[in-house]
């Protein structure tokens, strides 16, 4: 399943001494998201290489993408001028 899945890279990346890994805590998610209101929610990790993608960014674009009157963002790196560019 997928919270397995993400589970196991995050902890290989710590288990192998990733970069920043001595900062990293373990984690788990209680999936599904529950939410009323129709509201929709989507949680994303932080991977370093070797797994490194870019679904953090095309989750960002595409929830920015599908906004309708609101955008409540909780993100300790959001600083990425292309996320700034979609938001504008």
């Amino acid at each position: 399943d997928t919270e397995a899945y993400l589970h196991r890279r995050w902890e290989d990346a710590i288990d192998e001494d990733a970069m920043y890994a001595e900062n990293a805590t373990s984690f788990s998610v209680d999936a599904p998201v529950t939410v009323s209101d129709g509201v929709w929610a989507q949680v994303t990790v932080t991977l370093p290489p070797p797994f490194a993608d870019r679904s953090l960014l095309e989750s960002h674009l595409d929830a920015i993408a599908r906004a309708n009157d609101l955008i409540v963002i909780e993100d300790q790196y959001f600083r990425s001028m292309i996320l700034m560019s979609a938001l504008v």
